[in-house]
């Protein structure tokens, strides 16, 4: 038992450094504190971030819950999770009611960066496996959730209300942004999502993009 969101995370990305298979799951909203962050230690960068960098894949279980940065200015590193290596996401309870009230299940919310994603920033080389829940109303003033080079696997869950705007270069993919990076979405649903420039909900350069139901 931990006391702390910042504990149990921690706990959890130690766990899967020594290759054990961990799943995190959520009992109750995360919500950072004023200044956005989440915590210190092994799982978040300096601004309090949420990040894994591990070797070994880790299970990110929303159960329902929700994950919210709390921001409202973009700034840099505002994004709700930084992956370098390979995580999953997963929902295990997606009827439960939200606090949100636009969505029901997981929710990832409140990022607002000043480069790429809002929602989950993607590293080259990492993957990500998007098996459920809401990525709602993230911010960036680059592009949208997706990195470059990366692995995306959409497979459920859904993006509402991400927009990507104010940049002096162009504004791609409200939702999700690859470059050379390889995309498969499928059972998923996209709705109001925003870009400045290019593809409002999906945007993917020099990659490979897989839309299926």
């Amino acid at each position: 038992n931990y006391t702390s969101f910042e504990d149990a995370w921690n706990a959890s990305v130690d766990f899967a450094s020594s290759g054990k298979n961990v799943t995190f799951t959520l009992q109750k909203n995360w919500i950072a504190d004023s200044n956005g962050s989440f915590g210190s230690g092994s799982g978040f960068d300096e601004s309090g971030a949420i990040i894994y960098d591990k070797p070994f894949e880790i299970t990110f279980d929303l159960n329902g819950c929700m994950v919210d940065r709390d921001l409202y200015t973009p700034f840099d590193g505002g994004a709700v999770i930084y992956l370098d290596t390979k995580m999953t996401i997963i929902d295990s309870k997606p009827d439960a009611n939200s606090s949100k009230g636009i969505v029901k299940g997981g929710i990832i919310t409140g990022g607002a960066n000043n480069e790429r994603g809002g929602g989950v920033v993607i590293s080259d080389t990492a993957t990500l496996n998007f098996n459920g829940g809401t990525i709602l109303n993230c911010v960036s003033t680059d592009d949208g959730i997706q990195g470059e080079k990366a692995t995306l696997n959409v497979d459920g869950g859904s993006f509402y209300g991400n927009r990507t705007y104010d940049s002096s270069g162009e504004c791609c993919g409200g939702a999700i942004y690859g470059e050379k990076a390889v995309i498969s979405i499928k059972n998923a649903v996209f709705e109001g999502n925003y870009a400045e420039d290019n593809g409002g909900a999906v945007c993917s350069y020099g990659g490979k993009l897989t839309v299926s139901q």
